[in-house]
């Protein structure tokens, strides 16, 4: 999610030990490798696709595992954002380790905020984000950009971890972000068990041509900030693209018969773009969009000259 700032510090106040405690009486075996595969990462999944912790795509009906059941003050957390729930987990980076700098530019991460809850860290462990550094301390809450590049490093001699929560956000918590200077709400460890809402919808199997238009639109502006040249050059291929999807639209909407024609249109445009004036379109997405959806939205536009 791209936000005005790398970092926003959310006004919420966490009881620190409390969730320390809670976190720390999981069973060791529950820690498991990180989804993307980054060395000395670990997770535990908290809330994941149709509950099951074994699974880790971003896309589908989300549900909470079988181990968020066992984290009372979690929970309270979770209800304190009052947003539909992501894709939630607990992830630890080890002794002396790092989470290497990388940019989420899949189609969930468009609209999705990344909540930090830090659970145990160190006063040396840093979150860098856009060449900012920050220290996320146990009891605060932060959201950041996830559009630009970012890393953590800990070189402490103890594990870092934090409570991770996906969210598209609401009007609520959207509020806190673009006014952080607002009252904290204190995030009490007793009262009533909260209701939480997770997500059902995330993806859509073809892309309607107005989403299509505002990704591609918000993609060649920020294109257009470091070479105008290519901007200018993949115009008029893009708008033609926008152009051919609506018509489809009009012709399938989101019925099974059009996907082979939208992934023609997909494709041709892509293709295009690769063969004319030398100019490279090119995915930096760190998973790939299925074939049935336009991949060209989930992904940052990076110009080069081709070989």
């Amino acid at each position: 999610m791209r936000l005005d700032a790398p970092f926003v510090r959310l006004p919420f106040v966490v009881d620190a030990d409390a969730l320390d405690a809670e976190v720390a009486a999981l069973a060791p075996e529950l820690w498991r490798a990180h989804p993307e595969g980054a060395p000395g990462n670990t997770a535990v999944p908290l809330v994941a696709y149709e509950g099951d912790p074994q699974d880790d795509r971003a896309k589908g009906v989300m549900a909470p595992t079988p181990y968020l059941a066992q984290l009372p003050y979690v929970r309270r957390l979770l209800g304190s954002l009052d947003s539909v729930i992501g894709r939630t987990r607990l992830m630890r980076i080890e002794e002396e380790g790092e989470l290497t700098s990388h940019i989420d530019t899949n189609y969930y991460w468009r609209d999705h905020l990344r909540v930090h809850f830090p659970v145990r860290t160190t006063p040396d462990v840093r979150f860098e984000c856009d060449g900012e550094q920050v220290h996320m301390a146990a009891g605060e809450a932060w959201v950041f950009d996830t559009w630009r590049p970012h890393r953590v490093e800990n070189p402490s001699r103890t594990p870092r971890t934090h409570l991770v929560v996906d969210t598209i956000g609401s009007a609520g918590l959207w509020r806190r972000i673009d006014q952080p200077e607002t009252t904290p709400l204190v995030v009490a460890v007793d009262g009533p068990e909260p209701t939480l809402v997770t997500e059902r919808v995330n993806q859509p199997s073809v892309m309607t041509p107005w989403e299509l238009e505002h990704a591609l639109d918000l993609l060649l502006h920020e294109l257009d900030g470091s070479d105008p040249e290519v901007a200018s050059a993949l115009d008029q291929p893009v708008v033609e693209l926008v152009r051919a999807w609506r018509s489809a639209w009009a012709r399938f909407g989101d019925a099974p018969d059009g996907v082979a024609h939208f992934t023609a249109l997909r494709d041709g445009c892509s293709n295009h773009l690769r063969g004319g004036n030398g100019v490279l379109w090119k995915s930096e997405s760190a998973s790939a969009r299925p074939s049935n959806s336009i991949s060209l939205s989930s992904t940052r536009l990076v110009p080069s000259r081709a070989p």
